[in-house]
């Protein structure tokens, strides 16, 4: 009986062991995903800058991730178009890129 209860007792505080690695995960990209849309966002009611640019980061970044945004030509498009490029790093892992097309507006 004493085995039967430690053995559920050590599967249990490895599933939740599990679990919360899982609830970390889910909310580290929680948070990278909040941070590329509002950094995209912002991206949109900035000037256009010729590419290959490089935009400010409006954010406050937690400690532990980093964040880009960038402008890249599209290919085949003339020079009023761009790709922007969000990127979110944490942990030296790239959690999350979120691309936009950015048009320079007359």
């Amino acid at each position: 009986m004493i085995g039967v209860v430690g053995t559920v007792l050590a599967a249990s505080l490895g599933a939740l062991g599990t679990g919360a690695v899982g609830l970390r995960i889910a909310a580290s990209r929680d948070r990278a995903m909040q941070l590329a849309i509002t950094q995209a966002e912002y991206v949109k009611t900035q000037e256009y800058v010729d590419s290959p640019a490089t935009y400010p980061i409006s954010v406050s970044v937690p400690q532990g991730f980093s964040l880009t945004a960038v402008g890249e030509p599209v290919a085949g498009a003339d020079s009023n178009v761009q790709r922007v490029i969000v990127s979110v790093v944490s942990g030296g892992q790239t959690l999350l890129v979120l691309e936009e097309l950015k048009v320079r507006r007359p």
